[in-house]
């Protein structure tokens, strides 16, 4: 009984300090981020107020350049601490929201830093793949993370930066340690859950192995009744579309959208 009261007196302490420390010593502020922007201190909850400050560049413009790498630094080693604290008292902090919010904190101590060097540099792109790079590592799934920041930010840029950042963290991060934060549970409770490559059906078969229905095609100059007319009969909803050659121009999808 008294483990969690010990983890939540613990975090709350962490709490108090970082208000007292960060915000009335350090900044000169009731609390480093303003009560609208988030109105608990930043690392407790799931802080996705405090991460879309760090999206935005006027975050790193608002202080001294030394005062932001000190408080992106004491955010990281803060949350993680509390992370730790509840998850390890028994308590149910979630996983997803502070690997963000660890990535953000991380991604932008790493830009702001190359800010220094490189004026040219945007810290909050380097928040927003170390979002992705950090929740790859923690789950070992880096095409989860890759699709959560195109949700968040869908702007299509970011995705070779994020592939890349998110795949050789996952790749690091199995090399150091093969469970992902979930697999680690299920085997501390006895379940051998076995390696990805034994346990998941996609490892072990070919991809000619797999059925699959032909795709349903029409050329570029067909009329729309032709694509209607398939559509009734086949009951299909997405059609290739082919140039007078036969090559594949682009997709006609369920909302009947062509994209080249």
């Amino acid at each position: 009984a008294l483990r969690p009261a010990v983890g939540g007196a613990a975090t709350g302490a962490l709490g108090i300090a970082y208000v007292m420390l960060l915000g009335w010593l350090f900044l000169g502020k009731p609390k480093p981020f303003d009560m609208h922007h988030y109105a608990m201190p930043a690392f407790f909850g799931d802080g996705y107020g405090v991460v879309q400050e760090m999206l935005n560049f006027a975050f790193y413009e608002s202080l001294p350049w030394s005062h932001v790498i000190i408080l992106l630094a004491s955010l990281c080693l803060l949350k993680l601490l509390a992370t730790c604290l509840t998850l390890g008292s028994g308590g149910s902090g979630g996983i997803i929201a502070p690997s963000l919010f660890l990535g953000a904190t991380a991604g932008g101590l790493v830009g702001m830093t190359l800010h220094m060097v490189s004026p040219t540099v945007q810290p909050m792109l380097y928040a927003l793949v170390g979002m992705g790079a950090v929740l790859a590592a923690v789950v070992h799934a880096p095409l989860t993370a890759i699709l959560i920041l195109l949700e968040v930010t869908a702007d299509y840029r970011i995705v070779l930066p994020a592939m890349l950042a998110c795949v050789v963290a996952q790749g690091t991060a199995k090399l150091i340690f093969k469970d992902s934060i979930y697999t680690l549970g299920l085997r501390l409770r006895g379940v051998q859950v076995g390696s990805a490559r034994d346990l998941s059906l996609l490892s072990r078969i070919n991809v000619e192995q797999v059925g699959l229905d032909p795709a349903v095609s029409v050329m570029e100059h067909d009329p729309l009744q032709r694509v209607l007319d398939l559509s009734a009969d086949l009951g299909t909803t997405d059609f290739v579309v082919l140039d007078a050659t036969g090559r594949y121009t682009g997709m006609i999808t369920t909302c009947l959208s062509y994209t080249s």
